[in-house]
């Protein structure tokens, strides 16, 4: 009964540990040539401020001056900020991705 309680124990702290954290996916949409065929460049992240997701989906169109817009995946809990335009290349797609990165660097505070 013992080393059950410890191990029970052990998972809260570990779950509480896990969930504390912010899930963020960057993603931006460029052409492959075929107007059908869209493809997606998408970076994930995860932050150790469980407040920076919520900050960010509050935020990010004001930040971004209308260029990006954040939400939360409801199933899997997951903000994902993107572009609605569709890039010309691959490259320009990855160079959006890292603007949304840095746009959020730039203007995140965390609470004090």
């Amino acid at each position: 009964m013992f080393f059950a309680k410890v191990f029970l124990l052990a998972f809260m702290v570990f779950a509480n540990t896990v969930l504390a954290v912010s899930r963020v996916t960057y993603s931006a949409k460029y052409n492959t040539g075929s107007p059908m065929d869209p493809q997606r460049v998408p970076i994930a992240e995860q932050y150790a401020d469980d407040n920076k997701g919520p900050a960010i989906v509050e935020n990010m169109a004001t930040w971004s001056g209308g260029r990006y817009n954040a939400k939360v995946n409801a199933r899997t809990g997951v903000v994902l900020v993107q572009s609605d335009q569709t890039f010309p290349s691959k490259n320009e797609a990855l160079a959006a991705v890292n603007d949304m990165m840095q746009i959020v660097a730039d203007n995140y505070q965390p609470p004090a």
